[in-house]
């Protein structure tokens, strides 16, 4: 298979369901996630497409499995593009490919550079910046940063 981004969708359902009970498990939920059901799924689904294009999410996708998500925040919002990952899948690049594959989707929606905020302990989030040449914009004062890459590259 190929991985790819794709809109969210109910053909990704079994795996985006799995991967929320990881986040779980695995005790990595952030403020404000969402975990679905099956009762709830095609709600979110709705709910994503509703937040366009103030709110762009993609998942990252290898045939019909899901491996993670990213989020393109275009304006009025302190960071421009979020990264998750499910915990299986983790530390096999798959940030990077996903960050890699969205930036034709950030220039598409007019932004040059593209901001990201991590916890200032996140090795692997801060590693993915200095990848990009990222520089740290902010200290934001509460254990995280506020980095700036180039969207063009």
């Amino acid at each position: 298979m190929t991985i790819e981004l794709a809109v969210p969708s109910e053909r990704f359902r079994a795996g985006y369901l799995e991967a929320d009970q990881e986040f779980v498990a695995a005790g990595s939920l952030w403020d404000g996630k969402f975990i679905a059901t099956e009762a709830t799924f095609a709600h979110m689904i709705e709910g994503i497409a509703a937040a366009r294009p103030r709110l762009v999410e993609l998942w990252l996708v290898d045939g019909d499995a899901y491996l993670g998500k990213v989020q393109l925040r275009p304006g009025g919002v302190p960071d421009h593009v979020g990264i998750a990952m499910r915990p299986s899948v983790r530390r096999r690049g798959l940030a990077a490919l996903a960050l890699e594959l969205a930036r034709p989707h950030v220039l598409a929606l007019g932004l040059d550079r593209i901001a990201v905020m991590c916890d200032a302990d996140n090795a692997a989030a801060r590693r993915l910046v200095a990848r990009y040449a990222g520089v740290v914009e902010r200290d934001l004062g509460d254990g995280r940063l506020r980095f700036v890459i180039s969207a063009a590259g």
